[in-house]
């Protein structure tokens, strides 16, 4: 009982610490972040080609589940990339089963890279499409997501949405409002991945996802796109259901270590993607 007690205190002090640490960071820069002048003009998307990115590591099941969420899609002008990061056998039959699929392209990393970051980077590198549509290996994509996805990227640089959170068999509604930077620094992350849709130009322009955030990554990038003056826009839709397990509940690094990280990072704009050696399979 002890240390359970002792465990909870110690994540409220985590906590405490990472708000505060961000509300001294939002202070110290809220003047040059409010004075940084959005992007105004943006053409057109005329290629109607989606690309949905989703790296895989160990997962079966969930995964043929992520799939198939894609594959049902209403809208179905898209490719679906399956990044292959040093995945195990069972994965791997998982992910080639889907070989002849005229819409499913597979991608092998040549050495496992340790975190997501970097089997993204490639998708959005190898990409067709002038929109990129993020995915996990264990999330779902609501059937209308894709086709939301391009018209509201009309307007906007990154969309995300409203999600649905499956726990325990149980489906509870997240309750998702349009962000700013400075609420991103005063308050944390409440942008799910699983919504989020970009376009690819902005991706690639910004430095995509750095590797060295092994934690935090997503929010460090959107923290990024916002800071360089992209429009980010919330869509009061429910875009994918985010799946609560054991394996993304578990959570071996400290988050202060990673805010810290995150405040040190954002700002700065990589010269290119963080990429390792990979090969794509040839039908």
């Amino acid at each position: 009982m002890l240390k359970i007690i002792q465990f909870i205190i110690k994540k409220i002090i985590q906590k405490f610490y990472c708000r505060l640490k961000f509300y001294l960071h939002y202070l110290k820069h809220r003047n040059e972040i409010k004075h940084r002048n959005e992007i105004k003009h943006r053409n057109e998307i005329k290629n109607r080609l989606l690309s949905v990115i989703i790296p895989i590591y160990d997962r079966i099941n969930l995964l043929r589940e992520s799939v198939e969420s894609i594959i049902h899609s209403k809208y179905q002008d898209f490719e679906l990339l399956l990044i292959l990061d040093g995945s195990p056998e069972a994965t791997k039959n998982v992910v080639y089963s889907y070989k002849n699929h005229p819409k499913i392209r597979i991608i092998e990393t040549l050495e496992q890279t340790g975190n997501a970051c970097i089997p993204r980077n490639i998708g959005i590198k190898e990409a067709h499409g002038d929109i990129i549509v993020l995915l996990d290996s264990d999330d779902l994509s609501s059937e209308n997501r894709l086709h939301t996805s391009f018209d509201e990227l009309q307007e906007a640089d990154m969309i995300y949405g409203n999600f649905n959170i499956l726990k325990n068999n149980k489906i509870l509604k997240s309750n998702t409002k349009q962000c700013t930077l400075l609420s991103m620094l005063a308050k944390g992350n409440h942008i799910c991945q699983a919504t989020v849709a970009a376009r690819r130009d902005v991706l690639l322009n910004v430095g995509g996802f750095k590797k060295k955030m092994l934690y935090m990554e997503d929010m460090e990038l959107w923290c990024r796109i916002l800071y360089t003056g992209h429009k980010v826009k919330f869509v009061n839709k429910v875009l994918a259901t985010y799946r609560i397990h054991s394996d993304n509940l578990e959570r071996k690094i400290e988050d202060k270590k990673w805010f810290d990280e995150l405040l040190k990072e954002y700002k700065k704009i990589p010269k290119q993607l963080d990429l390792v050696e990979y090969k794509e399979m040839q039908i």
